[in-house]
């Protein structure tokens, strides 16, 4: 993959190659890092990734909630925001207590502890995806 592809454009690209996969060597796709890219990945025969987007999104204080939806942690209604980014997460953000509104202030004033919280939330919120995704619950 170029990178620029649609995501309709890879998962034909994916689907086509998936068949002529060895099972004795790794298949490594870099380039992809979405949520949903990545299930696509997955499930056609991808064993590892490799991305930026997950931390350079972070590093700009964009986040993925439980729902892999997109959160944009310096948004103005996140400035009194007490709680965590997904309450009940195992990321070391979310346990210890790194609110929306500290994150927020983090981003604001330039201070390189927003973006290393956000990157270490969106790698677990990655590496959870996955997990789900070798239990066989590709709905995680």
């Amino acid at each position: 993959m170029s990178v620029g592809e649609t995501r309709a454009e890879m998962e034909t690209v994916l689907k086509s190659f998936a068949p002529l996969y060895r099972d004795d060597k790794p298949r490594f796709l870099l380039g992809v890092g979405t949520p949903e890219d990545l299930k696509i990945a997955v499930e056609n025969g991808i064993d590892m990734l490799d991305c930026v987007l997950p931390t350079r999104n972070a590093r700009h204080g964009s986040v993925w909630g439980a729902d892999s939806e997109k959160i944009h942690l310096t948004n103005e209604h996140f400035a009194n925001d007490g709680g965590v980014i997904e309450e009940g997460w195992d990321c070391y953000t979310c346990g210890q207590g790194f609110s929306k509104a500290f994150l927020r202030q983090m981003f604001k004033a330039g201070d390189p502890l927003g973006g290393t919280l956000a990157s270490i939330h969106n790698l677990r919120h990655m590496m959870r995806l996955c997990e789900g995704y070798r239990n066989g619950s590709m709905d995680s």
